[in-house]
């Protein structure tokens, strides 16, 4: 190989590491602002979200105002549930084929698919029960039934699942009460008195509840949607 082709190979080894840096600059800035700007959004520590794609050539959105993916993960996010300011915890959303990636205002993802836990703690303070996890998926609420005029105190375990739109429908329910039977149209009382205590917080347009989970730290939702303007969500 001559001397000048040496030289000329060298220099476009050079370029390309320059190029790839300058890639990887770009990219690590690009998901520093939007940590930064969800964070803004949400009133918390910048340090507690992480932004994250897959795409490492970030020509498309210069060029077309793309995105291929973007991965959110939240620590800690404020959320309103019956008047009560409580959180999110674990807050996970995958974002796909993003587009106006330039418009902070237009920015759209195709599709959204993302997961969240409600601790116990703030579900019972949104529902004004102690509802904690039981066995198998379960949930037990402890609330109360007025009996020959007293409260006779009643716990409630059973399978929670979720509508789209929110509604919590418990299944496989049981209603235990320590010291009087109830009858069967007082049980149903109770239970659909403990379904309508159970609120979620409301999502904005495009998206719905696709599942729910009772764990160990609170109940896990999954929420999915298309078309998501992301300024609806931050």
């Amino acid at each position: 190989m001559s001397r000048g082709l040496k030289v000329l190979c060298g220099l476009l080894v050079v370029v390309l590491v320059l190029a790839g840096a300058a890639v990887g600059v770009s990219r690590y800035v690009a998901m520093r602002t939007v940590q930064s700007r969800v964070a803004g959004q949400l009133g918390v520590d910048p340090s507690t979200v992480h932004a994250s794609t897959s795409q490492w050539v970030l020509l498309s959105v210069f060029t077309s105002g793309t995105l291929d993916d973007l991965s959110l993960d939240i620590d800690r996010a404020p959320v309103t549930v019956q008047g009560s300011d409580l959180s999110l915890q674990s807050v996970h959303g995958d974002f796909t084929d993003l587009s106006h990636v330039q418009s902070a205002d237009e920015l759209t993802a195709g599709a959204l698919e993302a997961s969240a836990v409600m601790s116990w703690d703030d579900v019972s303070t949104a529902s004004g029960m102690s509802v904690s996890g039981g066995t198998g998926g379960t949930i037990q609420a402890e609330t109360t039934v007025e009996v020959l005029g007293a409260e006779v105190p009643v716990t409630v375990t059973a399978v929670p699942t979720v509508a789209p739109g929110g509604a919590i429908t418990l299944t496989d329910a049981q209603v235990s009460v320590a010291t009087v039977d109830l009858p069967d149209t007082l049980v149903q009382a109770v239970l659909a008195n403990t379904q309508d205590r159970l609120v979620l917080p409301d999502l904005p347009g495009g998206l719905g509840y696709s599942g729910l989970e009772a764990t160990a730290d609170g109940i896990e939702v999954a929420v999915s949607g298309q078309d998501v303007r992301l300024s609806t969500l931050f």
